[in-house]
């Protein structure tokens, strides 16, 4: 897997896809909070929510949730999909059969492999 660090336009890192089915998955800084574009499936913003405390704390808090996430995606956890102009993601494997009957199997992992 090839990571690209910085960019133009706030962007932090940038993960090639190592499937056909994606395109990149690209982290951006946005203000106080950072948005994670999963290829063109989907898109998640990070904030710190919590009660005020040190800069640090919430800043690492942020990266941890961001870095778990990611952690699951190439790990094969969380599949991708899309229908009707948009997009999300769910736990591998875990699309039900109405969904399935309605939109067919629809979900791709970062791999690429079928669950």
């Amino acid at each position: 897997m090839t990571i690209a660090f910085g960019s133009e336009d706030n962007v932090i890192a940038s993960f090639a896809p190592i499937h056909n089915a994606w395109e990149p998955i690209v982290v951006v800084e946005d203000c106080d909070e950072v948005i994670v574009y999963y290829g063109a499936f989907t898109h998640k913003h990070y904030g710190y929510f919590g009660e005020k405390t040190d800069p640090e704390s919430e800043v690492r808090s942020v990266v941890n949730s961001v870095i778990e996430d990611l952690i699951s995606v190439f790990e094969d956890r969380l599949e991708f999909y899309k229908f009707f102009g948009g997009g999300g993601a769910r736990p591998g494997g875990t699309q039900k059969g109405f969904s399935k009957a309605l939109f067919g199997k629809n979900g791709v992992v970062w791999s690429g492999k079928q669950l």
